[in-house]
């Protein structure tokens, strides 16, 4: 993590408590940067996977863009320091374990998305799945107790999502996406584009991009027993 980011995050916990985002899979950056110029008193963090490094670059002060992954971004965060995580489509076909090589000991390639293991990628869903599972524990630490997470992803994927958010002490609920929202990015845009012009061979249904908000389950206080 750069010392610019390391910088940015001091002093939002310490000088602006509660104006923390953080964006995973942020794509072409247009939504970052829109929000960044909107709201100069936040600061927002972008995380993507290493082999997009490069791509997008940021010239906002209160911007930073982080090639690292998101479960490795998050980690490096402290505890109830975010107010808002946002994934877009990270559990559809494009989700990506950023350290294969801790799973597979001696692969060759360090990132790998289920789209490259194609047919094989069945036989790997137990990686894919720890993967989300810990991506999802650790926004529930960085969050805040009223933080928020939003998770955008196709429709066929939205019983897993809300599964594995029970699983995780998230409380939820979803909608499809607006026009509004799909046009944010680049990515989201062009996949409901093509879904719709028949360029994607997939039932319109499918390909409905759904959009989730999570939040923290209050904790309930445990009652001391009496000896």
């Amino acid at each position: 993590m750069s010392f610019n980011l390391l910088f940015l995050v001091f002093s939002v916990v310490v000088e602006k408590p509660g104006k923390l985002m953080v964006d995973i899979g942020f794509d072409d950056a247009l939504r970052l940067k829109n929000l960044s110029e909107k709201h100069p008193d936040w600061v927002f963090i972008g995380m993507e996977i290493p082999r997009k490094r490069g791509n997008v670059t940021s010239c906002q002060k209160n911007l930073i863009l982080e090639y690292e992954g998101g479960l490795e971004g998050l980690t490096k965060l402290p505890d109830e320091s975010v107010k808002i995580v946002n994934m877009d489509l990270l559990f559809a076909d494009e989700f990506t374990v950023t350290q294969w090589k801790a799973f597979i000991p001696g692969s060759q390639v360090n990132e790998v998305s289920e789209n490259d293991l194609g047919w094989r990628a069945a036989s790997a869903k137990g990686i894919f799945d720890v993967w989300k599972k810990l991506i999802l524990r650790q926004s529930h630490r960085v969050l805040k107790p009223n933080g928020r997470l939003y998770i955008s992803t196709y429709q066929q994927g939205l019983k897993e999502i809300l599964g594995l958010l029970d699983e995780e002490g998230y409380a939820h609920v979803h909608r499809p996406s607006t026009e509004e929202e799909i046009g944010k990015t680049t990515f989201t845009k062009g996949i409901t584009k093509k879904a719709r012009s028949g360029e994607i061979k997939l039932e319109p249904e499918i390909c409905k991009i759904i959009r989730i908000e999570a939040r923290k389950k209050e904790r309930k206080p445990k009652l001391l027993t009496p000896p």
